[in-house]
């Protein structure tokens, strides 16, 4: 319990003395790979939250939500049509590069876990599968004041198959 809280309050003065920033993203998610043909175009909205404890480096952690129509019969669901929908939570670690005052342009990796639900929408009952899966996304976005754009590139490793897609995010920073 005394190492827990000596944690929290090293955790604190880091965060407090770098400063924290609250970044909330909404945007159009677009798959790619193999399962492309099968979902339509969808979006995703996030929160993060990030700690700089040096003055070109921040860390934090990130929760999501990814969601995509299937309007036809595919290999995601048991039925004609349905939805999958990812929602994630991942840890943040974020490279910034000041171009002047207002501006700075940050790359950021973001592993952390993924759980997808697959929703069929046929008759006479819904289904849902549930799983739980490790991925990863890479982005390289650009800040100007308190606005924020991002395309990130996200990978959920679910065994034999990759679900990759391309996150176009664009958000508001807090401060």
């Amino acid at each position: 319990m005394k190492r827990a809280l000596q944690f929290v309050v090293v955790f604190c003065c880091i965060a407090y003395a770098g400063g924290f920033e609250k970044i909330l993203t909404g945007g159009l998610a677009l798959t790619v790979g193999d399962r492309a043909p099968d979902m339509k175009a969808g979006f995703n909205v996030g929160l993060s939250a990030m700690t700089k404890p040096v003055r070109f480096f921040g860390i934090g952690g990130h929760l999501g939500y990814n969601r995509w129509s299937l309007p036809k019969p595919s290999s995601l669901i048991r039925a004609d049509k349905g939805s999958l929908h990812y929602i994630e939570t991942s840890v943040i670690a974020r490279g910034l590069g000041p171009v002047d005052k207002n501006i700075r342009f940050f790359g950021e990796l973001s592993p952390g876990f993924y759980v997808d639900v697959a929703r069929s929408y046929s008759a006479p009952e819904h289904r849902s599968d549930v799983g739980a899966h490790f991925g990863f996304s890479f982005s390289a976005g650009l800040d100007v004041r308190r606005f924020e754009v991002a395309p990130k590139y996200k990978v959920i490793l679910t065994g034999d198959r990759r679900t990759r897609w391309i996150a176009l995010t664009a958000g508001f920073i807090a401060r």
